[in-house]
């Protein structure tokens, strides 16, 4: 998954829980440039966990971060998943204009 600071519409992630009652998680990132609204929780089905970028903590141009979500019981991590994404934060100012120029060709 790809988030950059030029994103309009949500990212996120769903942590769904498969089981009976409640699944409690916490979600970690290594990069500080990932923004979430929520670092942990209790999914009693499925929770959406929604990402941003920090444009002031990103590198410039496009970097790599993994997102780790634990499931933990207590304090113990029971199950660990990790997820690739790539950061995008462009030096170049692109103008609006551009950016219509460029939609317009995907649905050609």
């Amino acid at each position: 998954m790809t988030v950059s600071t030029y994103d309009t519409y949500d990212k996120f992630i769903d942590v769904i829980n498969k089981g009976y009652g409640g699944l409690d998680y916490e979600i970690t990132s290594d990069s500080n440039a990932l923004v979430f609204d929520k670092t942990s929780g209790k999914s009693y089905g499925s929770d959406r966990v929604h990402i941003s970028v920090d444009k002031s903590k990103a590198a410039d141009g496009v970097s790599n971060a993994t997102v780790t979500v634990e499931q933990k019981i207590g304090d113990n991590v029971v199950d660990t998943k990790q997820i690739a994404k790539t950061i995008e934060n462009p030096t170049e100012q692109i103008s609006e204009k551009h950016m219509l120029r460029q939609a317009a060709e995907l649905f050609r």
